[in-house]
């Protein structure tokens, strides 16, 4: 396998899509993570159409740069961070990846439900295989 490092567009969480990759580009990466997480950086919507994303597929080509993965976080202690977590793994297809990376919970704090994210995981497990 080869290894391979990629710039996050969550680097550039108050910059706009444009100026991530074009930073991320210039940093000389040539894979990058899209970020698709909702109400934090929602680089790539989670309901991108596909005009969206032949859009995005287009600039990074002109850049040079390759998607390796989407960062598509939410609250996995929820039913509806599963829901978000289901439209990311919807997302991740859609776009031809088959990494998405996710957060447990929401924001840290002393009341993290483990026994909720333990509950809802095999949910999105589940979802994401029939998908594979």
């Amino acid at each position: 396998m080869n290894n391979i490092l990629a710039g996050h567009t969550n680097s550039y969480h108050t910059y706009n899509l444009d100026e991530a990759l074009e930073g991320i580009a210039a940093a000389g990466f040539k894979y990058v993570e899209l970020s698709a997480v909702r109400g934090w950086t929602e680089h790539v919507p989670l309901e991108a159409t596909d005009a969206q994303l032949a859009e995005i597929q287009a600039k990074m080509d002109k850049l040079g740069l390759k998607a390796s993965s989407l960062s598509g976080h939410s609250d996995l202690t929820s039913a509806g961070g599963v829901e978000l977590g289901k439209k990311a793994v919807d997302l991740t297809q859609k776009l031809g990846l088959s990494i998405m990376c996710t957060a447990i919970g929401g924001h840290y704090s002393e009341d993290e439900n483990k026994a909720a994210f333990m509950g809802h995981i095999q949910d999105l497990a589940d979802y994401a295989c029939a998908r594979a």
